[in-house]
């Protein structure tokens, strides 16, 4: 409960506003339950007045000497006014609150996420992030935001009509509720840990359901070729089935209680009747008493019912957030508030020094890269090869600055690259093996990371671009992750768009792979003849044919790096 209402603190004036509008209308609600008393008596005998409680007993003399009955319905009509008007501000303010804040709390887990670093995104299930971003931030917002403060408002609403109920009946008010309190307990407790099972088994089939679908489209030419259509129907089919009994088992276990507290509260409600009529010599106010608890229980009973079943639900939501990577974080509160960075720009334009550099991912791990000494110049063409495994990759990504060396530094025209980050990465375009293409059109494509004006690039930039998309049209549409492109297509978009991010070093890792020769050649050509003394490449290949474009090769074998050429 008590992460639930930490979350309120990030809008601590925004939910004062609702508990003080909470507290009228249940003020207003409880007044509306108190006056049914003093109207039935009045109706049923205007001339006695019942002895009780004393200041309940002025109330009533006032009202006998005072006023009619005509006055005593105008009261009650402008309090339920009242109560109406305060309760519609109340409801709309709230929803508006509760939706708003469920953007908040996806927009940040979605910082959380784009905070972090490449590798611990690269090791995180894609469709455990969307489900995190997305679903379970609505579940967290609808679960557990909605339910706390329904349940602040129930709660207070019962404690005012009891309050009425103990000014009027204390004794035998007392003794309703202590029936009431135990039973309610005894509900919970039985139904909770049922609840707390189904919930941990739904967050996880949730996931499996996101994942599968990713697998499907993601493998959907390979079903379609092996014929595995009906296959994954039915895979899916049993998940969903699976998840739907889940959500049943969890929608009767969250609801049964309700239909209990109303039999409870009717069976009640009979033995008020008979301890009033039956066991009371002087029955004379049995109206009025009836009435009044009449009225109460018609307020409380759905309050309690909505107080078992948002209960239930909360416990759902805290399941969610003790889930969330976000929210295990004990710093989580501060932690989307991200430290300043140093935004200077990074001056480089000449040398790149691999100063002694290892580097292993942890201390479990084993040494991937040992004592690496690599100087890259301005202007150079430079291949790093080697196995399949054998560090190539890693070794671009601590040159992109994703990974920090273990020991050792890089630094850049005598600077550490750690030192300024921001500024150092703005030098950089990298280039993967599998690139990711926007669903858009190619002009959409290359402007994806800055709103590209033609005619300020210069035409040396432009003719290379030309080259690199000749045979494409700007405009052609471009379906999901360019399913309607070779191989060789997307990878030149790729290097068309990187070079007009404008970028001082230009990192391709493996990336002209599915490129005819002749194009490569293309390529290759127009990248020397456009940087000359302007940009460094450094492509990462197993192809001896692309290497041949580099002025200098190195091989990476057991940890270590050579020059070969």
């Amino acid at each position: 409960m008590t992460k639930i209402l930490s979350l309120l603190k990030f809008y601590s004036k925004d939910i004062n506003k609702i508990y003080i509008l909470v507290f009228i209308v249940v003020l207003l609600e409880s007044l509306t339950v108190f006056l049914t008393y003093p109207l039935f008596q009045f109706l049923e005998n205007k001339n006695e007045v019942i002895n009780i409680n004393i200041y309940v007993q002025y109330f009533l003399n006032l009202i006998e000497k005072n006023l009619s009955l005509n006055l005593i319905l105008l009261f009650i009509f402008l309090t339920a006014f009242l109560k109406f008007i305060f309760s519609t501000i109340l409801q709309k303010y709230n929803s508006k609150f509760i939706y708003n804040y469920e953007q908040f709390l996806s927009n940040k887990i979605y910082s959380y996420y784009l905070n972090r670093k490449v590798i611990d995104i690269k090791k995180k299930n894609s469709s455990f992030i969307l489900s995190e971003a997305i679903t379970q931030s609505s579940n967290i917002s609808e679960y557990g935001i909605k339910n706390l403060i329904n349940t602040f408002a129930d709660f207070f609403l019962v404690l005012g009509v009891i309050f009425v109920w103990i000014l009027v009946k204390p004794i035998f008010t007392i003794q309703i509720l202590a029936f009431v309190i135990i039973f309610f307990f005894l509900i919970y407790f039985l139904t909770r840990k049922k609840l707390k099972k189904l919930t941990k088994i739904k967050n996880v089939v949730d996931a499996r359901r996101l994942n599968f679908i990713n697998q499907t489209f993601g493998l959907f030419t390979d079903i379609k070729l092996y014929s595995l259509d009906e296959k994954y129907k039915y895979i899916f089919d049993k998940i969903n089935k699976k998840y739907s009994d889940i959500l049943a088992n969890q929608f009767f276990f969250s609801t049964f209680p309700k239909y209990i507290v109303e039999f409870i509260f009717i069976s009640l409600f009979l033995l008020i009747i008979f301890f009033v009529n039956f066991l009371i010599s002087n029955n004379s106010n049995i109206l009025p008493t009836l009435a009044l608890f009449g009225a109460g229980a018609f307020k409380i009973i759905p309050s309690i019912s909505r107080m078992q079943y948002n209960l239930l639900n909360i416990k759902f939501a805290i399941q969610i957030l003790e889930k969330i990577d976000f929210f295990k974080k004990k710093n989580y509160r501060t932690l989307v508030n991200t430290k300043a960075i140093n935004k200077d720009k990074f001056n480089y334009n000449k040398l790149i020094h691999f100063n002694k550099v290892d580097f292993r991912y942890s201390k479990k791990h084993k040494i991937i890269l040992k004592k690496i000494d690599l100087k890259l110049l301005m202007g150079d063409v430079v291949g790093i090869t080697g196995d399949s495994g054998s560090g190539k990759s890693t070794l671009v990504t601590l040159l992109a600055g994703f990974l920090t060396p273990t020991n050792g530094k890089i630094e850049a025209d005598k600077k550490n690259i750690q030192n300024n980050l921001y500024g150092w990465q703005k030098q950089i375009s990298y280039i993967p093996q599998n690139i990711f293409l926007i669903d858009g059109t190619i002009d959409d494509n290359l402007k994806i990371f800055n709103d590209i004006d033609f005619k300020k690039f210069s035409p040396m930039h432009n003719n290379l671009v030309d080259n690199l998309l000749k045979g494409l049209d700007k405009n052609q549409k471009i379906w999901e992750n360019g399913s309607n492109l070779s191989g060789g297509q997307i990878q030149r978009i790729a290097i068309a768009r990187a070079i007009y991010n404008n970028s001082k070093i230009l990192i391709l890792d493996e990336t002209t792979n599915a490129i005819d020769i002749e194009n490569e050649k293309i390529i290759f050509e127009n990248l020397k003849k456009y940087i000359t003394n302007e940009m460094l490449i450094v492509v990462i290949s197993h192809n001896k044919n692309t290497l041949g474009y580099c002025d200098k090769i190195f091989k990476l074998q057991q940890k270590k790096l050579n020059r070969i050429k």
